[in-house]
Order: C-alpha cells, then sequence, then structure tokens
C-alpha cells in the first residue's frame, strides 16, 4: 500500500522529540510541521459555514472572523431529510476552505439531541439515530469529494453544554450503542471521515479521550476506523494516557506542556515509542491526505443562493389554515416581532459566521410589493 509507504518514509525521517510534538498543536489551528520536514495542515470551526480566524483576527474573539457563507444551520438542513442537499452544502463550504488554504473542517456535530436545553442543539441533526447518521455521511462525503478534511463531534454523549467539561454520561450499553454511537458508527462504517473529534465529558466515569473502550476498542476495533482521533481544545486530560488510549492529536497548542509530559512518560517507560509512532504516523497520514490542495475561485453570491436554496427546502409547514401563500389581495400586513428586523439565523459560540449581510424578512415582504406596518 503506497499510502502506509509514504507514511512510513516520513516517520522515519522524524526525530523521537519531533514524533511527540506532532502529537499537539501549534498555535490554535496548525499540525506540527516536525522542523520544516512536513507540511503544516491548518484546521477552522465549522460546521455550517467556514470560521477563519487568520493573522489580523483577535483569536480571543469567536466572533472575529473572516467574512464567508452562512449557511442554514443542522438544526434546519435536518428538516430537509435531503442528502443531495446537504453533499452541496459541504461541498460549498470546502470549496470556501479550499479558497481559504484550510485543511480540514470541524465538523459536522451529530450528537444526539437528548435534551431540549443543549445549548449547540442547532448544530446537531437530530434526535434520531439514523437521520443524524444518514446526514453526517453525506455532509462528509460532499466535503471529502473535494479532498477537505472533516471531524465528527462530539464523541461522544456529549448532550449537553452545562458543565460539559466534568459531567460524566453515565449510560448503558444497549443505549450506547442503539443511540448514542450509532450516529457515528454509520458515518464511520459508510464514510471514513478524516478525524473523530473526542469531547470533554466523562462517558461512565472516563474522560472520552482517554476512553479506550470507546475511541479504540469500539471506534477502531469493531468499525475499521482508519483515521486520526484528536481531541476536543483543551480536552485532552492526562496527555500520556489519552495517547495509550488511542487518541492522536491533542489541540490546541498547550505550549510545550503536553510534549513534555509525553516525554516524561516515555522517559519513565510508561509510553512506548510504538504507542507514540502509532499516534504520528496518523497526524502524518493525516497531514498527507489535505496538504497541498489547490486553491480555487469561489463565486460568494452563487454560494448565498445556495443557501437560500437550502433555507426554503428545509422550512416545514406545520399547519396552514388558508393563509398561505399570501395574495396579491393582501397588501397590508402586520409584523410582529423583533427578529423580523434583527434575524437570528444562526447560533452562538465555535460556530459563529462572519456572515455577508442580506434582507431581513421585512425587507423581503417590502420588495414582494407588501404594506408592512
Amino acid at each position: 500500500n503506497s499510502k502506509n509507504t509514504n507514511v512510513q518514509e516520513a516517520l522515519d525521517k522524524l526525530t523521537l522529540q519531533e514524533k511527540i510534538r506532532l502529537l499537539n498543536g501549534v498555535g490554535s489551528w496548525y499540525t506540527s510541521d516536525a522542523n520544516g520536514k512536513l507540511p503544516a495542515v491548518m484546521m477552522t470551526d465549522g460546521p455550517h459555514g467556514l470560521r477563519k480566524q487568520g493573522k489580523e483576527q483577535n483569536l480571543a474573539d469567536i466572533n472575529d472572523s473572516i467574512q464567508s457563507t452562512c449557511f442554514p444551520t443542522a438544526s434546519c438542513v435536518a428538516n430537509s431529510w435531503d442528502l443531495d442537499l446537504i453533499h452541496e452544502m459541504s461541498g460549498a463550504i470546502a470549496d470556501q476552505a479550499l479558497k481559504e488554504e484550510v485543511g480540514i473542517v470541524l465538523g459536522c456535530g451529530m450528537n444526539i439531541k437528548r435534551s431540549p436545553m443543549c445549548g449547540r442543539n442547532f448544530e446537531y441533526f437530530s434526535e434520531d439515530p439514523l437521520l443524524a447518521g444518514s446526514l453526517a455521511a453525506a455532509y462528509i462525503d460532499g466535503m471529502q469529494s473535494k479532498n477537505v478534511g472533516t471531524s465528527i463531534k462530539h464523541f461522544c454523549c456529549n448532550n449537553q453544554e452545562t458543565r460539559r467539561q466534568s459531567s460524566d454520561s453515565i449510560v448503558d450499553d444497549r443505549a450506547l450503542r442503539e443511540i448514542y454511537l450509532r450516529p457515528f458508527e454509520i458515518a464511520v462504517r459508510n464514510t471514513q471521515p478524516t478525524t473523530i473529534m473526542a469531547s470533554y465529558n466523562k462517558v461512565n466515569g472516563k474522560y472520552s479521550c482517554l476512553n479506550k473502550e470507546i475511541i479504540t476498542d469500539i471506534v477502531r476495533g469493531e468499525w475499521g476506523y482508519e483515521g486520526a482521533v484528536i481531541s476536543d481544545w483543551g480536552a485532552a486530560v492526562s496527555i500520556a494516557d489519552c495517547i495509550k488510549a488511542g487518541l492522536d492529536l491533542a489541540m490546541p497548542d498547550s505550549g510545550g506542556y503536553q510534549p513534555d509530559m509525553i516525554q516524561k512518560a516515555y522517559d519513565e517507560g510508561y509510553i512506548t515509542e510504538e504507542e507514540i509512532n502509532r499516534s504520528a504516523a496518523k497526524v502524518i497520514e493525516l497531514i498527507q491526505r489535505v496538504a497541498n490542495n489547490p486553491k480555487v475561485d469561489v463565486d460568494y453570491n452563487e454560494h448565498h443562493q445556495l443557501a437560500r436554496k437550502i433555507a426554503a427546502n428545509s422550512a416545514v409547514l406545520l399547519k396552514n389554515a388558508g393563509v398561505l401563500p399570501l395574495s396579491d389581495k393582501q397588501k397590508d400586513i402586520v409584523v410582529l416581532g423583533q427578529m423580523a428586523d434583527g434575524m437570528r439565523f444562526q447560533g452562538g459560540g465555535s460556530s459563529h459566521i462572519n456572515a455577508f449581510t442580506g434582507p431581513n424578512a421585512i425587507d423581503s415582504l417590502k420588495a414582494a410589493g407588501f404594506n408592512v406596518h
């Protein structure tokens, strides 16, 4: 297998210290270049648009990123049940990633909507494992068809935001496999996503990033996953244990702390060079897979029209008592609610897109010839 040969050749050229450094990110968004021996790959947040922060951006401000198309959120597109539409959307996001020299878009989000109070439900597809897994597979396939990497998240049982960095998801084996793991299993078996992002929370008493039963025994052993397992940003607690359990890349840069901890564990005989090599090889494979992509031109107006099409095809009308569509005779309309003016078309947090401006609902109704009160 030429892929394995290329990875092994690159691995053989690295010192132990360079291999260890490869297991931790550089800055907020990059992989290590191993002292110039490898290309550095950039990853950025997604999943419903590109949230790239360049050198001129304030990294501490998650709302400060380059302008990009804000596509409808997962909670919206899932209502379409349209795999082709989601494939088209992720392909467009991939084109914008290629334009901006981004190798991996951190998405899609695909946790189960277990509680209506989960702060990131808008980033997740469904309460249903089959629907979530099927849509995720279409998303991954669309993006990876352009050779842009994906990162399915947040693995696993990360079904609330409240105290997500210390919460313990206690779940029996049947529910775990039939509900919470199933979407990820569908995605992995059908598409081999570039990376899987391990979550902050504990699962049955063990942090996801060092939970060998989940990230190695099930994902690699049972599902045949071949990609890299990366940590959510700051989720790799006790890095040597994480690497031993099957984590490959801890993000973001820890300022030397995590490489020092891996070196110490190696010096004390707790972790072997074989274990370090296994993870380093996965990172090299990841880099070789998405580095050196060609830049492409993007028609942002075309992408805006695509976002409109997706939103329209995802709208669900629960009841219509003969009111819609509005007739030409109904020239006067009363619009209630602040969101008609300041429209809410996305959530906040790490997926917040610095979107291009567009008309709001009131402007659109006026443009269609209505008198709006």
